[in-house]
């Protein structure tokens, strides 16, 4: 939208009508366009006169020599016709001028002298113009070569527009054919939003009526992640992650053999022949993990518990059981996994850590699997491994893979089993 307002050019002298310009209303309005109207009511004329005696004694404005015979009076100044030049051109002036100060110039040279010049074909301009972004141009050469014409539909843009990246729009095609749209209503983002890892842009609105995925904190939608469902215990999962969801004995049989041979590459083997693997939903585990000091930020998704038969002070046989949430993607529950096997290595060896770096330790297990599988999943995993803000969890994984970068996995493995 634009509003009339009056329009003045300071540096002229001569009295004329009012001029209006045009001017944006909105603040993201990247240019204004005005016409202007430049008329002058006062036109001067010069005129010549006879030298009366009593003039002989008047002297010429330009020369300053005595005026003997004709004369041209030029405001309040008199010239001999020779002297009465632009000051611009240095040509004579033989009738209409324009006067600045004591100074006359041609009309047109006044027009040069004012900046009244197109600036796209370099020539005088009219009594009207326009204006735009503070350069002066004829209507045919604005309209032509200047007017900006929008990115999307190709149209002259006359009025309010907006510009992103050198790239000019009408309002309407910016906000239907180049703003982001919501994953979830199809709608412009022309307000505030949120994105999920994946880079998905919903409206805010959405946030506590669309789910999120458990796994991958992916935004449920068709459109997304093909759709999801919601658990038994609570969670939802996306309909990409519940595509390899283990649920089965036998995919939590490949999920360990897999694990099992990432750790072995690194030199942590000889389990027990027999660890006891189940797969619980979420009640059952928060059952499990009730009065223990796990997670102070997230959820549990696994659980050792490690039973030891002793005869004296000696070990006489250990029993594992290690407790998995359910429905997990595959790549999750496997450094999941990765991460209790190493809970049993630990147990085994009777290698005693701290809370923090026992945890951190055995987050090495995850950050094994994650790193060497080059799937979108497994980045977000160690992305979201590398980045948690938990004290026991998130910085005890960053201790232990600071001293792992020093010392390589064999000095490191020697450091941890001499105590």
């Amino acid at each position: 939208m634009f509003q009339l307002t009056p329009f003045k050019n300071p540096s002229e002298t001569s009295t004329r009508r009012p001029l209006f310009a045009l001017r944006p209303i909105a603040s993201f309005c990247l240019a204004s366009l005005r016409f202007v109207t430049y008329i002058f009511l006062t036109i001067h004329f010069a005129q010549t006169h006879p030298c009366p005696l009593s003039a002989k004694t008047s002297k010429c404005h330009t020369c300053n020599t005595l005026l003997v015979g004709k004369f041209i009076r030029a405001g309040l100044y008199k010239l001999h016709p020779r002297c009465f030049k632009c000051a611009h051109c240095n040509q004579l002036i033989s009738a209409e001028f324009r006067q600045k100060q004591s100074r006359f110039f041609h009309p047109h040279c006044f027009k040069k002298i004012q900046g009244l010049i197109c600036h796209h074909c370099n020539k005088l301009l009219p009594n009207t113009w326009i204006d735009y972004k503070g350069s002066k141009y004829h209507e045919t050469c604005y309209r032509i070569h200047i007017q900006p014409h929008c990115d999307v539909c190709q149209r002259a843009i006359k009025n309010q527009f907006t510009e992103k990246e050198g790239k000019k729009y009408h309002l309407g095609c910016y906000r239907n054919h180049v703003l982001p749209k919501c994953v979830i209503c199809v709608r412009p983002l022309d307000d505030i939003f949120l994105i999920d890892p994946w880079g998905n842009q919903f409206h805010e609105r959405h946030d506590t009526q669309t789910p999120i995925c458990f796994s991958c904190g992916r935004v449920i939608s068709k459109a997304t992640s093909h759709g999801g469902r919601r658990l038994l215990d609570g969670r939802f999962i996306c309909g990409i992650c519940g595509q390899t969801s283990v649920s089965t004995g036998n995919q939590v049989r490949n999920a360990r053999d897999s694990a099992l041979k990432i750790l072995s590459s690194i030199g942590i083997r000889d389990f027990p022949r027999e660890v006891g693997i189940r797969l619980v939903d979420r009640l059952e585990l928060n059952k499990l993990t009730k009065g223990m000091s796990l997670h102070t930020q997230g959820e549990m998704r696994g659980l050792t518990k490690s039973v030891e038969t002793l005869e004296g002070n000696r070990r006489v046989s250990t029993r594992h059981t290690i407790f998995l949430l359910q429905n997990l993607p595959a790549l999750e529950l496997q450094g999941i996994l990765a991460h209790e096997l190493m809970h049993v290595w630990l147990f085994e060896k009777n290698i005693k850590l701290s809370l923090r770096e026992a945890e951190g330790f055995c987050n090495l297990g995850n950050y094994l699997v994650f790193s060497r599988n080059p799937s979108a999943m497994a980045s977000y995993l160690l992305k979201k491994l590398e980045t948690d803000k938990d004290p026991v969890y998130g910085e005890g994984f960053r201790l232990q893979k600071s001293k792992l970068n020093k010392l390589g996995w064999l000095r490191f493995l020697a450091n941890i089993t001499s105590g």
